[in-house]
C-alpha cells in the first residue's frame, strides 16, 4: 500500500472539511469510506508499526482541518489498530474474519467504555447478560464518537464476572443515541451517550478473546489503550499545527508599532522556536509508540515485557503530548492576541477552545499520572525489564 497516496486522500478529505460549513459532515464521511484512509490498520496488518505511524500522520492532516472530525476517525482507527495488534499476539480466526468483512463492507466502527456499576461519574453502565440465543444489553454508555455514522459498535465489558468483547451492528431498535456529549466543542466528532434497552445480540457478536486479555493490563486491553492514547493525541497535535501555521503567517505579515514585521523581532522568533520545539516533541512522543509496536510484533510469542513497555510509552506520550498542544495554543494566542483579521479568525478561536480539552481526553492528566505510577510500580518487581 502506498503511504503517499493515502496521505493525498487524507489531504483531499481535509480540504473538503475546510470548505464545509456546519457540524453535520456525514456526507463527507461517505466520501472518505470509499478511500483506504479509514482502513489503514487492516490493510497494513503485516506492518503495524508503519500502520500506526501512518494513522498518526492521517490524523494530524485531518486534525489541522478539523479537530473534531479527526477525533471521530481516531475512535474508529484505534480499535482497528488495537484488534490487529491483538491478532498478531493471539491469532483468532473468527476475529480475522470479522475484520476482513469490515474492510470488504467499508464499515465504520464506534466504541464506548461501558462499566456496569453506577457509583462512578459518567458511568451508569451497560450490563451484558448471556442468554440461550447470545447476549442481551441493557443500560447506558458514554462518549460514543461517530455515533450517527458508524455501522458497527465495539464494546468491552470487563467489570463483570463474565468479561466480554462485542462487535455488532449500530443500527438496532433497542439502541438510542443521546444529545451531543460535548455541547459547545468538538461537535464534528458526533460524540454522544448510548442507551441500550433489551438489545439482543447473536453469538457471532461475541469476539473470541481470552478473559485475562480483556482485563486491565491484559493483551487486548493494553494494545487498545496504547493505540487510543497515542492516536487521540495525534488529532490534537494536528489542531496545534493549524494554530502554528496561522501564527507564523501572522508574524510574517503583521507589523509592530515601529513598522518592523513581527517575524523580525527576536522575542517573536524565539517564541515561535519554542512553539515549534513543543510541536516536534509531541510528534516524537507519539511516534515512539510506533517503535514500541515493532518490539511487540518482533516478540509476539513472548510479548509480556514489550507489551508492558509499550503501555508505559503510550501513557507518557498522551500525558505530555496533550499538555504540549495546550501550551502551544496558549503561546500562539499570546503572539496573535486580539489582532486577528484573517478569514480564519473564527476557526483559530474554535481550535483554541478544542485544544483546551486535550489534557482531559481520553483520560485526564490526574488519572494518567496515577496510571503511570501503577505501571512503574508494577515493573519494580522485574528490574531487568527497565533496561
Amino acid at each position: 500500500m502506498n503511504a503517499r497516496a493515502i496521505k493525498e486522500e487524507a489531504l483531499a478529505f481535509a480540504a473538503k472539511l475546510d470548505a464545509h460549513n456546519g457540524t453535520d459532515i456525514r456526507s463527507l464521511w461517505q466520501d472518505l469510506r470509499r478511500t483506504d484512509v479509514p482502513f489503514v490498520p487492516i490493510l497494513l496488518h503485516d506492518d503495524l508499526p508503519k500502520a500506526h505511524a501512518l494513522c498518526g500522520d492521517i490524523l494530524e492532516i485531518i486534525g489541522k482541518a478539523n479537530v473534531g472530525a479527526a477525533y471521530a476517525l481516531e475512535n474508529h482507527l484505534y480499535v482497528l489498530g488495537g484488534l490487529e495488534t491483538y491478532l498478531t499476539l493471539h491469532p483468532r480466526p473468527q476475529l480475522r474474519e470479522r475484520l476482513d468483512e469490515l474492510l470488504a463492507q467499508r464499515h465504520y466502527l464506534a466504541n464506548t467504555h461501558a462499566y456496569t456499576h453506577s457509583d462512578r461519574a459518567f458511568a451508569e453502565g451497560i450490563a451484558a447478560t448471556r442468554t440461550a440465543d447470545g447476549v442481551a444489553l441493557n443500560g447506558v454508555g458514554h462518549f460514543v464518537s461517530f455515533a450517527n455514522t458508524a455501522d458497527l459498535l465495539f464494546i468491552t465489558l470487563v467489570d463483570t464476572p463474565d468479561p466480554v468483547a462485542l462487535l455488532f451492528a449500530a443500527k438496532n431498535d433497542g439502541i438510542t443515541f443521546g444529545d451531543f456529549y460535548f455541547p459547545n466543542v468538538l461537535l464534528e466528532s458526533d460524540t454522544r451517550s448510548i442507551s441500550c434497552s433489551d438489545v439482543q445480540l447473536d453469538p457471532d457478536s461475541i469476539l473470541d478473546a481470552a478473559r485475562d486479555d480483556m482485563l486491565p493490563g491484559g493483551a487486548l486491553s493494553s494494545v487498545l489503550l496504547g493505540w487510543h492514547l497515542t492516536l487521540s493525541a495525534s488529532a490534537f497535535v494536528g489542531g496545534a499545527g493549524f494554530l502554528i501555521d496561522q501564527t507564523v503567517d501572522f508574524a510574517r505579515h503583521f507589523k509592530a508599532f515601529d513598522g518592523r514585521l513581527l517575524a523580525r523581532l527576536d522575542g517573536v522568533i524565539s517564541a515561535i522556536g519554542s512553539i515549534a520545539s513543543r510541536h516536534g516533541a509531541a510528534q516524537a512522543l507519539i511516534r515512539d509508540y510506533s517503535t514500541a509496536l515493532r518490539s511487540i510484533c518482533a516478540n509476539a510469542s513472548n510479548h509480556e515485557t514489550a507489551l508492558h513497555d509499550s503501555h508505559l510509552r503510550a501513557q507518557v506520550a498522551n500525558r505530555h503530548a496533550m499538555d504540549l498542544t495546550h501550551a502551544i495554543a496558549h503561546a500562539c494566542s499570546g503572539i496573535v492576541g486580539t489582532r486577528v483579521f484573517s478569514a480564519d479568525h473564527a476557526k483559530f478561536e474554535k481550535v483554541l477552545q478544542e485544544l483546551s480539552m486535550g489534557p482531559l481526553l481520553p483520560r485526564n492528566n490526574a488519572i494518567l499520572d496515577k496510571d503511570i505510577g501503577h505501571t512503574v510500580l508494577a515493573r519494580a518487581a522485574a528490574p531487568a525489564s527497565l533496561h
